[in-house]
């Protein structure tokens, strides 16, 4: 009986030793795919810092300045334009030889293709040795603003990575591509990354593969059907999870960055390995215990029990999870035995829980993790979580993730998260959550559901990344597409884009919507006396008053340059918006303090409305255009579109179109009048003014198209012209044999203020080979008197150089004459208004006999404009003038008459000392 007692007493300890095994076994199923879902995803991460460092070289190399250059002399060669072939040739042939040798040694490429925008091979090395057609690498050209990259096979079968991406002109003029780099490199770094082995698992297989499921990298695996066709249909398709096949876990992970995808497999046996030994062992010892009750039961006392007992209790505490405890037997017999062997048993499972921990510190190192049940209850979470959510351990577990929700995702996307999970699938995707102090993060999040039986979930495994530096740095990129960079108001594009949404509610609640053009009067004048940094930050202040004019759903852009549109969207009648006009200019009146100066600036603004002037937004836009040009006509003023301004401006819009190419076109010239020394009646010198023959409108007057050329800063060029050609001539004059006279130049305000003028003045000298006593320039007292200070070092350093310096209509302008003997000027030109009302004005007469004297006493020459009368002649004479010029003498003449009346006056002077 007592026999019979003991072998019923053996049954519960079997029974407990198996189910302890089977929990082992789950535990070591669910660590495992843990493990293989981590090994994965720190693969994927990797393999895609990899790939962005080839994506990242092939960029860098796309700028380079020698490859733009050759690729846009490449394109205009097929597109037939003019180019020197020659030095195209030399230049590209070095940079094959050279830079593009030096670039794969230092980027570890080996071929490349580059094309231009007609598809048209430039630069080819794909078929030198390996025979690869060049036509694999047209695929970037399907969307050639992206960069591409993918891995291909030679004609051998052996992987190589590709890389393609566009070209663009390194001019910020245009942002269209100009051609396509391609480049291909070895697999050496993606088999480094993928293919060394790491610790841990012995059996552990690693394979890369592409698109169509060829082999990129991997180990060893002795068989051509790996991995199974189902598992890798599903990872093609982008889905993420672990399949346990009879003979390995494998899992399996989608590759986005070129369509492929990574498997990793260990085997079941390795896996389940020490349970299953421990196992056989324990029931090995089992039947050991059986056969020896059964032979000596009847020897058995009752201390053979009490360790049996202790270790029924044992083996139940390492059922419920305390792997730590241990049998100490000294019966000298088998039980000692079976006491010592669960020992190692316990150590062993010691030893694998420690594995299981590492795999978890790495997990919580790199990672933020987070357990929940079935239904969304959190269980557990790492101190990632805590640290990035700001909530302790406490606040979280048993809550759900709402308690970091933002309210950033709509239903449906949450809804599509539970159905996916619910159905045993890995879900992936991006989440926007809300820490405790209220800032927002952002993670990138993958929900793997761990599975029943029944093949339910029953749990939920959260492993995210902190992707939010990576969304502000593309939040970051649309605020610069849509934001000027230097006043934080919208640009072009956003502005459209605002303007387009206006129109279309407008359109569905009948309501107008108006335009205002503000452009600022004479900015370029402040910027280039004051340089581009103060200007920059006038238009900083300047968008700031603005933008405090307005009320909220209204909008003010700045389109480049000093062009603000306004956008108002909601208006009740055209009074409210003149009333938002008058606001907008009285705020430009208050001076600004930029730095030490304090600047004045105001504005002009055109209007137009919805749907009187226009319909769309580029017909509003051009109309509002059309009425601030208008405006700019009086300055710091508005006007209201009306189809009559086309008419008025267009004129306008065609001379300045026509004046940009007048240089070009050969379309100016200069015409020469002459200036009389009136104590000999011999020609001296002469004023080179300059006129325009405007195809189908003959010659046009400098009062037309000065100011405009002042106005758009085409007085830069022309006035370099003026100089040049003035030099030339004279030059030619000399050359001819005729006597040397003096050409004066009427310089302007903006020619005045440019710090290349004394270097242009200096070179048109040098190259016209023109001596400069022999050449005059003419400034306003305005000109002078707006900054002395500056005005008196460049006359100097003018000066200095040879030239004679005028001081041209004297008596109209401010002039300090504290500051006048300060200036090394040699003539003083008495203004036309004087001499025209000589000598019959007192007033007149008085004016230009006190310049006249006060010339000679500072002991400058004095020039008298715009002599028409034997009268004024004689009133000059008497006053002892210097020098005259004007009709009675001679209407400005163009060179070649000029050159007959220089040959003339060799045979004696022309006039006479008392007129014509």
């Amino acid at each position: 009986m007592f026999r019979w007692f003991l072998l019923l007493s053996l049954i519960p300890l079997l029974v407990s030793g198996l189910l302890t095994f089977r929990q082992m076994r789950e535990s070591s199923r669910q660590a495992a795919i843990t493990e293989l879902l981590l090994d994965t995803a720190e693969r994927e991460a990797a393999l895609g810092q990899i790939l962005n460092s080839y994506r990242q070289r092939l960029s860098t190399f796309a700028t380079n300045i020698t490859l733009q250059t050759l690729l846009a002399d490449f394109n205009r060669i097929e597109g037939g334009k003019p180019v020197d072939r020659r030095r195209f040739q030399e230049q590209a042939g070095l940079f094959r030889a050279v830079e593009i040798e030096e670039f794969f040694r230092e980027a570890h490429f080996n071929r490349i293709l580059m094309t231009g925008i007609n598809g048209k091979t430039f630069i080819d090395t794909f078929g030198l040795e390996t025979g690869i057609d060049p036509s694999r690498t047209k695929d970037p050209q399907k969307d050639p603003g992206k960069t591409w990259m993918d891995y291909r096979f030679d004609p051998e079968g052996r992987p190589y990575l590709i890389v393609s991406g566009p070209v663009f002109p390194h001019s910020l003029e245009s942002q269209e591509a100009i051609g396509i780099l391609t480049l291909t490199a070895n697999t050496d770094e993606t088999e480094k990354l993928l293919l060394t082995p790491r610790e841990g698992r012995k059996t552990r297989k690693v394979s890369l593969l592409d698109r169509q499921g060829r082999v990129i990298a991997q180990t060893s695996f002795g068989s051509e059907n790996w991995p199974p066709a189902p598992v890798l249909k599903a990872a093609l398709r982008g889905e993420t999870g672990v399949v346990e096949a009879d003979a390995a876990f494998i899992a399996y992970r989608p590759i986005k960055a070129f369509g492929g995808a990574l498997f990793i497999s260990v085997d079941r046996s390795e896996i389940l390995a020490l349970i299953e030994q421990t196992r056989n062992r324990f029931l090995l010892i089992g039947f050991v215990m059986t056969q020896i009750v059964l032979v000596s039961s009847f020897a058995i006392s009752r201390s053979i029990i009490n360790p049996i007992e202790s270790l029924n209790k044992a083996m139940g505490e390492v059922g419920e999870g305390n792997m730590s405890v241990r049998i100490e037997l000294k019966t000298g017999d088998e039980i000692e035995g079976l006491a010592n062997r669960f020992n190692q048993m316990t150590d062993q499972l010691l030893e694998r829980e420690k594995k299981l921990s590492d795999f978890k510190f790495a997990l919580d190192q790199s990672a933020i993790v987070a357990v929940t049940d079935q239904k969304g209850i959190i269980q557990y979470v790492n101190d990632k979580f805590c640290e990035i959510s700001k909530y302790t351990r406490e606040d979280l577990i048993g809550q759900d993730h709402r308690i970091v929700n933002s309210g950033w995702h709509s239903k449906d996307y949450i809804r599509n998260l539970w159905t996916t999970i619910a159905n045993g699938k890995t879900w992936r995707g991006e989440f926007r959550n809300r820490a405790k102090d209220g800032a927002f993060y952002w993670v990138d999040t993958h929900i793997v559901p761990f599975l029943n039986a029944e093949g339910k979930p029953y749990q939920y495994l959260s492993i995210r990344m902190d992707i939010t530096e990576r969304k502000n740095a593309v939040e970051h990129l649309h605020y610069l597409a849509h934001y000027d960079a230097l006043t934080g108001l919208p640009n072009r594009t956003l502005f459209y884009d605002r303007l387009n949404q206006a129109l279309a509610q407008a359109r569905w609640q009948k309501r107008p919507v108006a335009i205002l053009f503000l452009d600022l009067d004479r900015f370029k004048l402040i910027n280039d006396a004051l340089g581009h940094p103060t200007g920059d930050r006038l238009l900083k202040a300047v968008a700031e008053r603005l933008a405090g004019c307005l009320h909220e759903g209204d909008t003010v852009a700045r389109m480049g340059g000093d062009e603000f549109p306004i956008l108002l969207p909601k208006i009740a009648k055209v009074e409210d918006v003149t009333l938002v006009a008058e606001k907008l200019l009285n705020s430009l009146k208050r001076s600004f303090r930029i730095d030490q100066n304090e600047v004045f600036i105001t504005g002009s603004i055109g209007i137009s409305l919805y749907p009187d002037d226009g319909e769309d937004a580029d017909t509003l836009l051009k109309n509002a255009d059309s009425a601030m040009y208008r405006a700019k006509e009086r300055r710091s003023n508005f006007i209201l579109y009306s189809p009559h301004l086309h008419t008025d401006t267009y004129p306008r819009l065609e001379m300045e179109t026509n004046l940009r190419h007048a240089l070009e076109r050969e379309e100016l010239l200069l015409y020469y009048q002459p200036q009389i020394d009136l104590a000999t009646g011999k020609m001296i010198g002469m004023e080179a003014l300059i006129r325009w023959k405007r195809p189908g409108s003959g010659l046009v007057s400098p009062a037309e198209f000065i100011p405009l050329a002042e106005e758009t800063g085409l007085i830069i060029p022309i006035g370099e012209w003026i100089i040049r050609t003035a030099c030339a001539q004279n030059k030619a004059w000399q050359e001819k044999g005729l006597p040397p006279r003096l050409v004066w130049v009427n310089l302007s305000a903006l020619q005045f203020q440019q710090k290349e003028l004394i270097e242009t003045l200096a070179r048109a000298l040098q190259e016209t080979g023109l001596n400069p006593e022999y050449i005059g320039l003419e400034l306003t007292e305005s000109i002078l008197m707006k900054d002395t200070e500056t005005a008196i070092t460049t006359l100097h350093e003018m000066k200095a150089i040879g030239v004679h310096l005028a001081l041209d209509d004297f008596g109209t302008g401010y002039s300090s004459l504290s500051y006048l003997r300060h200036f090394p000027l040699d003539v003083l030109k008495i203004d036309q208004t004087f001499v025209s009302d000589l000598p019959d004005s007192p007033d007149a007469s008085a004016i230009a006999a006190t310049i006249i004297t006060l010339a000679h006493n500072l002991k400058l020459k004095v020039t008298a404009e715009g002599v028409e009368t034997e009268k004024q002649l004689a009133f000059l004479q008497a006053h002892q003038c210097d020098e005259a010029q004007g009709y009675l003498f001679s209407r400005p003449i163009p060179a070649e008459e000029m050159t007959t009346l220089l040959t003339e006056e060799m045979s004696g002077p022309l006039f006479k000392k008392g007129g014509v």
